[in-house]
């Protein structure tokens, strides 16, 4: 008699692994897309003029949307724990390439701001932006029991920031050096540092700052012109003059995709660093709007996912690239509508330039990976700041940490 014996076969058990958030991931491919149409009515004139073709700037753009989007989905699937592990060569790559930019760095304008590869242009201070991020969020997960302290917590951060913002104005780069400081000292009070110690360094930052732009002929002059730019409309506050005209001309619903005249000799670099002009004579505060509403739900989903990531390092990292996002958007907007002075620097997925694309595409990335690690531990990263700072911190999770 013979018995038959069932070959029992194992299946390998699935793995629990959420789909990246769809909202986040949609609102950032709007951008781009948006970013794309824009890029190309920005620079259609300048483009024919200056390279010959007038699609020059959008086939570029196109090449670093592709790229952006192929980085998104390769950071979207590395986890997190591997990033926090790099932490020590992302930074101090941060610091070589800053420190050599002022020495071996192409010159555009006035500024020595990229490494000049052949094929693209890199600016590493959008590396060094991320990087400094990662690098906060680091701190805030394996030093927050020392954030208490001035000298073991809150020092040595800060200078690291010092040295990148040193770097950076030496190229000159005052936005991307404020950007440094405004990241280190904001994530370094959230994750539980004194109050104090954050109203010293306000204390010494402003009359410093300051100092740096009355002892500026350039920043002094882009300082007077943001006060009063009809005064200096010929000079240092032409580009703020003709963003505001442009603005202004779009009214409510615009004159018309690809109709805007500011655009045309008007407003030097309009595919970049006032690209926001153009979407507003052309789209009119309707178009504004949207892309408002878009950057705000990135902004919220983001703030979700750093809220329920499993760690401290997680959220913290969240948080910080939510931050940085949040400052450039604040930033470029508030440059065009002249209530900053006029500053260098790219409207997030929109604005034409490499580095900042993929740079912002690899930072959405890490946010879509987190959206997929998300867990039900909430409110470490801000329940430690309640235990260094014995005080109620901002709450990622929503309410007061008990």
């Amino acid at each position: 008699m013979t018995t038959r014996h069932a070959k029992i076969v194992t299946r390998p058990k699935a793995l629990n692994v959420r789909p990246v958030d769809p909202v986040l991931l949609g609102s950032a491919l709007l951008l781009m897309a948006i970013g794309l149409v824009m890029v190309y009515s920005a620079s259609v004139h300048a483009a024919t003029v200056k390279q010959g073709s007038g699609s020059f700037y959008l086939t570029r753009s196109l090449v670093y949307v592709v790229l952006g989007l192929a980085t998104m989905w390769v950071t979207s699937r590395i986890p997190y724990q591997k990033i926090q592990a790099a932490v020590p060569l992302l930074i101090l790559l941060s610091v070589l390439l800053m420190v050599l930019i002022p020495f071996f760095g192409f010159t555009a304008g006035r500024s020595r701001r990229w490494f000049n590869l052949g094929f693209v242009m890199f600016q590493p201070s959008e590396f060094a932006k991320l990087a400094l991020v990662i690098y906060m969020a680091h701190i805030a997960h394996a030093k927050r029991q020392t954030l208490a302290s001035l000298t073991r917590g809150y020092l040595p951060p800060l200078m690291v920031a010092g040295v990148l913002m040193v770097t950076a104005l030496m190229q000159p780069d005052f936005g991307s050096a404020v950007i440094f400081g405004v990241l280190v000292v904001t994530m370094l009070f959230v994750a539980g540092t004194r109050l104090a110690y954050v109203a010293l360094t306000f204390l010494i930052a402003v009359p410093t700052i300051l100092h740096m732009i009355l002892h500026n002929t350039m920043r002094w002059k882009r300082f007077t012109a943001f006060l009063d730019p009809s005064a200096h409309q010929h000079d240092a506050g032409f580009q703020t003059v003709n963003s505001l005209a442009a603005i202004a001309n779009g009214g409510i619903d615009g004159i018309g995709l690809g109709a805007g005249q500011q655009k045309v000799g008007y407003i030097p670099e309009a595919q970049t660093d006032f690209i926001v002009s153009v979407i507003g004579e052309e789209l009119g505060l309707i178009g504004i709007a949207i892309i408002l509403i878009l950057y705000a739900i990135v902004f919220i989903r983001g703030l979700k996912i750093a809220r329920n990531a499993p760690d401290s390092f997680g959220q913290a990292l969240g948080f910080g690239i939510v931050l940085l996002l949040a400052i450039q958007v604040f930033i470029n907007f508030g440059v065009a509508y002249g209530m900053l002075p006029t500053k260098g620097l790219t409207l997030p997925l929109i604005s034409y330039g490499g580095t900042s694309m993929i740079m912002t595409s690899i930072a959405i990335g890490i946010l879509l990976h987190l959206s997929r690690a998300q867990d039900d531990h909430r409110g470490k990263f801000s329940r430690s700041a309640v235990e260094n700072r014995g005080a109620v911190p901002l709450d990622l999770a929503g309410g007061t940490a008990s």
